[in-house]
């Protein structure tokens, strides 16, 4: 078996199936990567136990209000005294900051981060009508840096990938072994339509396809680990047109042997507009999404939770940038804001491992960065080549 596994799918050529099982257990790969070819451009698309007794509610969560009540024969009143305790031992866990680290956060100790999976799709079947997606490469060569600053071990990109190849790749990932890992995570970047289809090189679809082979019932290995995804790609075709503003300046803890989970419970999808919107490129820099979600991972990504980090990704996206078209008017001006989907029921914290650069040290600054002022941008929908954006 040959030591990578990938090399026969990054070409046009790609008659074998993908087999990562040994390679996700390779440190080798972490040495690995694909080649960047610069000609690559994608484009075209209060409780009632809390209410129970006098005082605040904040009172009534501390003392745990209601909590006596447990061996009461009322399955509202037994409900209420659980809902009552599991927000007060949340509250004691938010609250001690004598821990670097709450406990009430994933555990981020195992040996490995995980792995990381990068879908970049750049061209298309011609009888998709979609044009090329200019800037993906840089997206792509972003993602690959952050995902190792946050300590990935197992970092892989793909390009254009035919539909048959993505199931591939994500169903031989998902019956791996993670057990050593403490999460997973995966980005595609490609166009996009309404009701969260996605496109392959040869055909769309639907981004269930991607998640749910990573369900707890599917790969019990990744079970209450965080799951993360972020798309790249449009929702739609409407325009956000921005409006001014004036700027001024309950989670259940019990310890029992085993715990019954949701099976669509810990994953988090970050999609880079709302939707039914379009989601904007710049052809030089890449989207302003990934932009904004590398730049703030690699700052942020050792100090704050996650869901910190993205509130901030998605402050970047909406003040930051603006789209602007002297050729067509009815494309200048534009905003975006990304969509934040999460079902985690723990706090991620990307603490505790090295990045995993070859030479080993931290890449603070790796991101390419720039205004993008004057480059031609494209939406990650059916649009012309002839956009301009510029940042604000």
């Amino acid at each position: 078996m040959s030591n990578d596994p990938y090399k026969d799918i990054s070409g046009d050529v790609r008659d074998e199936e993908v087999t990562l099982e040994d390679v996700l257990k390779d440190d080798a790969l972490t040495q690995s990567a694909n080649g960047e070819d610069s000609d690559n451009v994608d484009a075209g698309r209060e409780s009632p136990a809390c209410a129970q007794s006098g005082g605040s509610v904040l009172e009534n969560i501390r003392r745990g209000a209601g909590d006596q009540e447990t061996s009461s024969t009322d399955p509202q009143e037994n409900e209420s005294s659980l809902i009552s305790a599991s927000v007060k031992a949340f509250f004691e866990d938010t609250v001690d900051a004598k821990e670097e680290v709450p406990s009430f956060s994933y555990n981020m100790t195992h040996k490995f981060r995980g792995c990381f999976l990068i879908f970049n799709h750049m061209q298309f079947k011609k009888h998709l009508q979609m044009n090329r997606r200019n800037g993906t490469h840089r997206d792509k060569r972003n993602l690959e840096v952050t995902a190792r600053n946050l300590g990935f071990e197992f970092v892989r990109s793909f390009d254009d990938l035919k539909y048959s190849e993505i199931k591939s790749v994500v169903r031989e990932v998902a019956k791996s072994d993670h057990s050593k890992y403490d999460c997973f995570a995966m980005a595609v970047l490609s166009h996009g339509e309404e009701g969260d289809m996605l496109y392959a090189h040869d055909q769309t679809y639907h981004i269930d396809d991607l998640t749910k082979p990573f369900m707890a019932d599917h790969c019990p290995t990744l079970a209450g680990k965080p799951k993360l995804f972020f798309i790249q790609a449009c929702r739609g075709t409407k325009l956000d047109e921005g409006t001014k503003v004036k700027i001024t300046k309950a989670a259940y803890k019990i310890k029992p042997d085993t715990v019954i989970i949701p099976n669509a419970a810990d994953f988090l999808l970050a999609f880079s507009t709302v939707p039914g919107y379009y989601a904007w490129r710049n052809q030089s820099e890449g989207s302003w999404f990934v932009q904004a979600l590398c730049k703030c991972l690699n700052e942020f990504g050792d100090k704050l939770e996650l869901m910190q980090i993205m509130t901030r990704v998605n402050r970047m996206v909406a003040y930051d940038f603006m789209s602007y078209s002297k050729q067509n008017l009815y494309f200048d001006g534009k905003k975006q804001i990304p969509s934040i989907v999460t079902r985690l029921t723990s706090e991620v914290y990307f603490q505790g491992k090295a990045p995993t650069s070859p030479s080993g040290r931290r890449l603070q600054s790796s991101v390419d960065s720039g205004s993008g002022k004057g480059k031609t941008s494209d939406l990650d929908g059916h649009l012309a080549d002839d956009l301009k954006e510029t940042n604000l």
